[in-house]
């Protein structure tokens, strides 16, 4: 019997010991992985280079914004300002969009002064009257008609000669 109680008390000492080893082990590779994924980079960041700094929301703060899209309809006018949308009369930080039109945005800050933000367009937008947009569609439809031509017409496919020449 007390053999078997020796017996018992090992058995139970060795599993302990399994199961300490066993939690130590996950616990190793819980740290590992986390540290690891500190380690991970946003793939949709920018790199580096492109920031003085590597707290890209300190670098968004500091900026001044930039209007990089406006959207105008008959109910629904907003701008896109440093990646933000801004609802015309809604705030963007701590200052008011109070008026939007296609080439610019006016922000009202906390002091009453105004801040103007221009679009940075690399094209000059030209409005066209109908005869201008009309002079413009001629050549495109003149494509076009050519093209619908060329699938009308049989094409006048060469058929080989089968009659055979011995040479002597």
């Amino acid at each position: 019997m007390i053999k078997s109680n020796v017996n018992y008390t090992q058995h139970v000492a060795y599993q302990l010991k399994l199961l300490i080893t066993l939690v130590m082990l996950i616990s190793l590779m819980l740290a590992i992985h986390s540290a690891q994924a500190d380690l991970l980079k946003d793939p949709t960041q920018p790199p580096a280079s492109m920031n003085n700094s590597a707290d890209i929301g300190a670098v968004e703060s500091i900026a001044a914004p930039i209007l990089q899209s406006v959207m105008l309809g008959p109910q629904y006018k907003a701008a896109i300002i440093n990646g933000q949308k801004v609802i015309l009369g809604k705030k963007y930080e701590q200052a008011t969009l109070i008026k939007l039109n296609e080439h610019e945005a006016v922000l009202r800050n906390p002091d009453m002064s105004t801040q103007i933000l221009k679009m940075d367009y690399a094209f000059e937008k030209k409005i066209l009257t109908p005869a201008q947009a009309s002079d413009l569609e001629k050549p495109m439809a003149l494509k076009r008609q050519l093209n619908a031509n060329k699938k009308d017409k049989p094409h006048n496919k060469v058929k080989p000669n089968n009659k055979s020449s011995a040479v002597t």
